[in-house]
């Protein structure tokens, strides 16, 4: 039974009297009658203690919100798209979760920007060929796939990047906030191999990658692991065309170990696929295995580089062999993406 609001003041004015619910009820019958229910104990304590709150036992009032028009505020998304929501509900001073909803009801979503390779008009017609060669293979034996082994170096830096649209500072002022890394931070570079069912490293450089040291790591650590693999004489070996990666010994070695069997920078005498100039979009080791271990490396802040390298052979060693292989599909579904856009990048 709902009660006056006379009737709720009535209880709060005898309980801050009497200090006793038995008396507050008891005067209560005898101004207003025995009522079925009486106010409860409960009731009664909860009306005392909002007047000691608010000064008042009255009950809120349910704001009914007003009906917005929602027209104009997605013309504006549609005439400036990179915009904000925020800013629009400054615009038309309505509040951020009204145009929020708006944009989840109409369907919109908040697309981010992605860096790509920026490609040369001649880079289309090599990324074409090079798709169109990989898919022929492919449609005449899918376990070609199985036998690409692709290799690749990234640069750990020990202070990693700062994700600025994870971070906020919430003040009435600007507070000027910046986050300080140094301008030449140290660093280790990796080496990695992947395929379908393993994957050989990491393997680090203390030095910068040239051919020498390069050359002494395909002999002295990668050919040892690879040449124990089942059915190691079929694999194809990738290698993307940096300039340690050019020299002749290194081509010869590659001839001599992989005859007809490698993919990378050459002349048409070493090899019959040519892997195209700035597409790290179409190699496994980039567009996931990197990204998959800086996820967990810097997860929090490395302190020295021992420790950097540690978290990197941890996160190897978490790469699952499911992953590999959807990293083998994507990359078919990346060479198909390449056909369909005429040789322009599978990412943008």
């Amino acid at each position: 039974m709902a009660f006056t609001l006379q009737e709720r003041t009535f209880c709060v004015l005898q309980y801050a009297a009497s200090k006793s619910i038995i008396s507050t009820k008891r005067r209560f019958a005898e101004r207003y009658g025995r009522r079925n229910p009486p106010p409860s104990n409960k009731s009664i304590k909860k009306w005392f203690e909002k007047f000691k709150s608010t000064g008042t036992v009255e009950k809120a009032k349910v704001h009914q919100p007003s009906v917005l028009d929602p027209q104009p505020i997605l013309d504006h998304f549609i005439e400036n798209p990179k915009t904000s929501i925020r800013r629009v509900a400054n615009i038309f001073n309505v509040s951020y979760s009204s145009v929020q909803r708006i944009m989840k009801k109409q369907k919109f979503h908040p697309y981010k920007i992605k860096i790509v390779q920026e490609l040369t008009a001649n880079d289309y017609a090599a990324r074409m060929a090079f798709a169109e060669e990989m898919l022929d293979r492919l449609s005449h034996s899918q376990n070609f796939l199985r036998y690409i082994i692709f290799s690749d170096e990234a640069h750990f830096h020990l202070h990693g990047g700062v994700n600025r649209h994870n971070c906020r500072y919430w003040s009435k002022n600007n507070p000027h906030w910046t986050a300080e890394k140094p301008l030449h931070s140290p660093r280790t570079t990796v080496w990695a191999a992947i395929w379908d069912g393993g994957i050989i490293g990491p393997i680090f450089f203390d030095t910068n990658v040239n051919g020498e040291n390069y050359l002494n790591l395909l002999q002295s650590h990668f050919w040892p692991a690879f040449s124990n693999l089942p059915n190691a004489e079929n694999f194809f070996f990738m290698q993307d065309g940096a300039p340690p990666h050019w020299s002749i010994a290194i081509r010869h070695w590659l001839n001599e170990k992989f005859p007809n069997r490698w993919i990378g920078r050459g002349t048409d005498r070493d090899l019959n696929i040519k892997w195209p100039a700035r597409s790290p979009d179409l190699t496994p080791c980039d567009f996931f295995l990197w990204g998959f271990i800086k996820s967990k490396v810097y997860r929090t802040q490395p302190q020295n580089i021992d420790e950097l390298k540690t978290r990197i052979q941890q996160a190897c060693a978490e790469v699952t062999l499911d992953m590999l292989h959807n990293s083998m599909v994507s990359f078919q579904n990346r060479l198909n993406l390449v056909i369909q856009k005429n040789g322009r990048q599978t990412e943008a």
